[in-house]
């Protein structure tokens, strides 16, 4: 995670397929209970908290791992589907599948022939 004032910001990728959008998030060490995902009109909101903890009574010599809270907001090329996006969180990766709204879809036009 890159630190950035005013908390962590995790590195993400979009990807563009015919029915919508791929966004992935290197977000390691988060619990999935610590990410929450929000998506309106044509932005995907993250929003999360890592939490970078050591016994008390330790004496801290590096600490290049940041923690806190951070909220990510990507604006989507066109509006999408919020009722229908998906994610999954697994080996401290998150991938968010989100369908392109139908009238932004590809229609495929069938030609009649006489």
């Amino acid at each position: 995670m890159l630190f950035r004032s005013g908390g962590v910001q995790p590195p993400v990728n979009l990807y563009e397929t015919s029915e919508g959008y791929v966004l992935t998030a290197e977000l390691p060490g988060l619990r999935v209970e610590d990410i929450e995902i929000t998506v309106e009109r044509d932005r995907l909101t993250l929003r999360g908290e890592r939490r970078i903890e050591h016994p008390a009574d330790a004496s801290v010599h590096r600490l290049e791992r940041s923690g806190g809270a951070f909220r990510r907001t990507v604006q989507l090329p066109v509006e999408v589907d919020g009722e229908k996006v998906e994610a999954t969180y697994r080996n401290g990766v998150l991938s968010v599948r989100i369908p392109k709204a139908p009238e932004h879809r590809p229609r495929r036009i069938s030609v009649s022939g006489r």
